[in-house]
């Protein structure tokens, strides 16, 4: 299966997520194998970066709604097989990306305090998806204790939500600090270029809510002005 990289997450310290759309079908597709380490990334010698092509190899579609993207691979078997340009890339995210939180994770879309989407286990029709907002996104950086996040608020003209960025491409070297400065000229970008929003649903986790459920997030930010954006 051949795939084109349009999410590619920080996890764990050490470890990352990567999601791709099926150039064929307009699929989106998230091969697992277990955990996979940064060692997979374009950057340390791997196949992955935001726009490459990949051939997965055989997978084998192990869907858990609303995880029902992930297919089982083996990453012996993959290969690069080149990365697209700029225009390429956008028209493919364009293609599907969609206005409404809910066109792209379905009916069982639920907003906590008005402020951040979820879905419960088992419900959903999807975990991954592209949405173009209705008004500039903005990030923010916010302290948690020790630690620094990255925050954006999303708009798709019914719900302002606010949700955690995974985007690796946000963050320093060892994957876990924000890059500030990169951050800032980003949200600055944002102000004057398109922008369409890998969006997904995370592994599930309780939060703020009493029991585990599958929290939005924002997996990565394409901009227009530069789409084939990866990992320096």
């Amino acid at each position: 299966m051949d795939i084109v990289v349009t999410h590619l997450t920080r996890m764990s310290r050490g470890y990352v997520c990567v999601a791709g759309e099926e150039e064929r079908s307009g699929r989106n597709i998230r091969p697992v194998a277990g955990q996979l380490s940064t060692s997979v990334l374009a950057r340390h010698g791997g196949a992955f970066d935001i726009g490459n092509r990949i051939d997965l190899g055989p997978v084998v579609p192990v869907p858990t709604p609303p995880e029902v993207e992930d297919h089982r691979f083996e990453l012996a078997k993959v290969r690069r097989l080149g990365t697209l340009k700029g225009t390429e890339f956008w028209s493919l995210l364009s293609a599907h990306s969609k206005r409404k939180f809910t066109d792209v994770f379905g009916p069982d879309l639920q907003v906590h305090r008005g402020a951040k989407g979820y879905v419960e286990l088992h419900q959903g029709s999807a975990s991954l998806g592209y949405l173009t907002p209705v008004t500039r996104p903005t990030l923010t950086l916010s302290s948690y204790g020790s630690k620094v996040k990255i925050t954006l608020e999303l708009s798709d003209g019914t719900y302002r939500l606010e949700m955690p960025v995974t985007d690796i491409r946000l963050y320093g070297p060892d994957h876990v600090t924000p890059d500030a400065a990169l951050v800032a000229s980003v949200n600055k970008r944002l102000a004057t270029t398109n922008c369409i929003v890998a969006v997904g649903l995370a592994r599930p986790f309780a939060g703020a809510l009493d029991r585990d459920v599958h929290w939005m997030q924002a997996n990565n930010l394409h901009l227009q002005d530069d789409p084939v954006w990866q990992l320096g």
